[in-house]
């Protein structure tokens, strides 16, 4: 089309039309400002079904003119009005607030007069770009009637057995009425790697978009920063109970894919998005992720790049845990790393800060999970789980991921005593010495709060419980590590299973089923190895007759 975008032009040729329907724009403020009232009152009127009656008499009360004769004029001023409009609300046209106003309910009072003329789906259109127009033109209390407008959309579209058009299905989910009602969003262009907008001049195009990325957002902090209830972590993430957790992620991935595909946006590009947060959260979605988005490819931005392939890592380590496949882990994650690196020190849109930021915690979780598990691994391959240390290589390779994950920190201070764990896998790696590791690892955990008459030493552990400061994951994460990587001689009997349990709860209210399989994992070792040490030292002593 020759004068596809030239919305100008658009905008000059639907004035035209009106002149042609015998509907010219009003020009001085004063008619602009009585045409604003007049239509105002009339949509009054249309509630209580006189302006309906009065729109059919259009021509006059004895004219002969068909209703559909009128349904049809109706009909066609109001599409022409509904479309200057758009162009209107989308700041692709300059114009007043009162110019703005007065084509929305144009719209709606012709498109109300049409009656049958007018299809279901674009009278909903209609009312819900009425909403966004006063959501975005009216101040305070004022907005209430963007309310009213939202609630006449779901109400015409489902009516008489309709189905809810696609386009405006987010709208009434409860997330998404909230995000409309409560949320701050523009109609403005201002396309990211993780959302497009496929129209320009469509004003419930930019606001679906800016649900998918609010839903984004909060499916990230959910997946990265479960069990926080700190004010500090950026995002809306809080879940039911006042703590995200990972069983949320998947119904924010399936409501942000519907999402998608209603709002008719480019898919693919928002599959990086979803898919990564989705498969985060369970394995069987790993295939959506197989191919690298292709319009990412030509992106200079490293950050995709990083996370496809800290994916990729860390899926050949889980599905096969062959030499092989380890090696090509490890590669993987070394490339990941020296793309996130590049990402950390370019700046970064403020619009798309957040989930920036969310995006590259997930990797760097991604990139120490994998190497620490890639070490344990090898660990328990070689049966000598508490001396086996990593080449200088590796262990470089390990801090240059750990100095990334400080930089996220230094913008999401909840991420703060996952420094702390890698640090300490990092000195169990490296061989150092396990008292100070014990202590790194209490550091992470630690809430300055010890009961009267309890020497510090022993509450050290004990007091892991209380803590109320950190994020659940971190403190099961701990316990779990104190028990698989410290010496038996630095902890009770008793404690180990005290601990473990702790942990194996903490995953299970997370819905971290790994984590649980783990926990109890090492918890039957654990019983294992007291048992037989408790039989030999039961073992009957023989009573020699004199």
């Amino acid at each position: 089309m020759p004068f596809q975008g030239n919305y100008i032009e658009a905008a000059n040729n639907l004035r035209q039309c009106l002149r042609a329907l015998g509907r010219p724009l009003p020009v001085s403020k004063f008619d602009q400002m009585s045409c604003f009232v007049w239509h105002f009152i009339r949509q009054s009127l249309h509630r209580i079904h006189i302006g309906k009656w009065l729109s059919s008499k259009a021509g006059g009360f004895w004219a002969h003119v068909s209703s559909d004769e009128v349904y049809g004029s109706a009909k066609d001023a109001a599409l022409v009005y509904h479309k200057l409009h758009q162009l209107h609300i989308t700041g692709h046209v300059k114009a007043s607030t009162i110019q703005t106003l007065t084509l929305a309910l144009c719209a709606v009072n012709l498109a109300e007069a049409a009656g049958p003329a007018i299809p279901t789906e674009t009278m909903g259109e209609i009312y819900a770009t009425a909403a966004v127009t006063v959501k975005m033109c009216l101040p305070g209390l004022l907005q209430v009637i963007s309310r009213y407008f939202l609630c006449r959309a779901r109400r015409v579209c489902t009516c008489n057995g309709s189905s809810v058009p696609l386009s405006m299905q987010w709208l009434c989910h409860p997330l998404g009425h909230r995000f409309f009602v409560d949320g701050s969003w523009k109609c403005q262009s201002n396309d990211s790697p993780y959302s497009m907008t496929r129209n320009e001049a469509d004003p419930l195009a930019h606001v679906t978009r800016a649900f998918r990325e609010h839903l984004l957002e909060r499916a990230l902090y959910s997946l990265v920063t479960p069990g926080y209830q700190s004010n500090n972590i950026v995002g809306p993430n809080k879940g039911s109970d006042g703590t995200p957790h990972c069983a949320e992620v998947l119904q924010y991935v399936q409501l942000l894919n519907e999402c998608a595909t209603a709002g008719g946006s480019q898919k693919e590009s928002l599959t990086i998005g979803s898919s990564v947060v989705g498969v985060s959260a369970a394995e069987r979605l790993y295939s959506t992720l197989d191919a690298f988005p292709k319009q990412l490819q030509q992106s200079d931005d490293p950050l995709p790049r990083s996370v496809y392939l800290a994916f990729k890592a860390r899926k050949n380590f889980l599905s096969n845990t062959k030499s092989i496949c380890t090696y090509s882990a490890i590669q993987q994650c070394n490339r990941a790393g020296e793309l996130l690196k590049e990402s950390l020190a370019l700046g970064s849109d403020s619009s798309g800060e957040n989930i920036k930021k969310a995006v590259q915690l997930l990797v760097c979780d991604w990139l120490l999970t994998t190497r620490t598990e890639v070490w344990e691994q090898e660990k328990n391959d070689s049966g000598d789980f508490y001396t086996t240390t990593v080449s200088h290589k590796e262990l470089a390779a390990f801090h240059q991921d750990l100095g990334s994950l400080r930089k996220v920190c230094q913008h999401l201070k909840a991420a703060l005593p996952r420094v702390f764990l890698h640090e300490a896998t990092s000195r169990s790696m490296a061989g150092a010495s396990p008292a100070k590791t014990r202590q790194l690892l209490h550091k992470s955990l630690r809430r300055r709060h010890i009961g009267k008459g309890h020497d510090s030493s022993d509450r050290e552990f004990d007091d892991i419980t209380e803590v109320e400061n950190i994020g659940q994951r971190e403190h099961a994460t701990a316990l779990l590590m104190a028990c698989r990587h410290l010496p038996a001689q630095l902890t009770s009997p008793g404690q180990r299973a005290t601990m473990l349990t702790e942990a194996a709860k903490t995953y299970e209210k997370l819905g971290d089923k790994k984590g649980v399989q783990e926990c109890r994992n090492l918890l039957m070792k654990h019983s294992n190895t007291t048992s037989c040490v408790t039989t030999r030292m039961a073992a009957p002593v023989p009573i020699k007759c004199s």
